[in-house]
């Protein structure tokens, strides 16, 4: 895996072959999100938009989130949530040690 000639080329995972990546850089994989995210958080910064979405979800008069004490509010998206991460992270980390061996 440490091939000093493999640079720029990627290994198929369904049959092992190699090609040529036409992206070297990686900027497919780090520069568009990175733009796409810095784009988004101008867009937050100078408008209010930020402020119309907290809106939807927030009661500013009683400091409190309008779906504070319903059931997916805190069992699907916060538990529900945690158990997706933890299940990717699972097996992303299964998947990763099985490559190595």
């Amino acid at each position: 895996m440490n091939d000093p000639h493999a640079q720029g080329k990627e290994m198929s995972a369904f049959n092992g072959s190699v090609t040529e990546s036409k992206h070297p850089s990686g900027f497919r994989h780090i520069g568009f999100p990175g733009i796409f995210l810095l784009l988004l958080v101008l867009i937050f910064e100078f408008t209010d938009l930020d402020l119309w979405c907290s809106d939807i979800f927030y009661d500013f008069n009683n400091g409190r989130f309008y779906w504070r004490d319903t059931w997916w509010a805190n069992q699907l998206l916060h538990k529900g949530g945690l158990y997706a991460i933890a299940s990717v992270l699972i097996a992303s980390s299964t998947v990763k040690s099985n490559k190595l061996m």
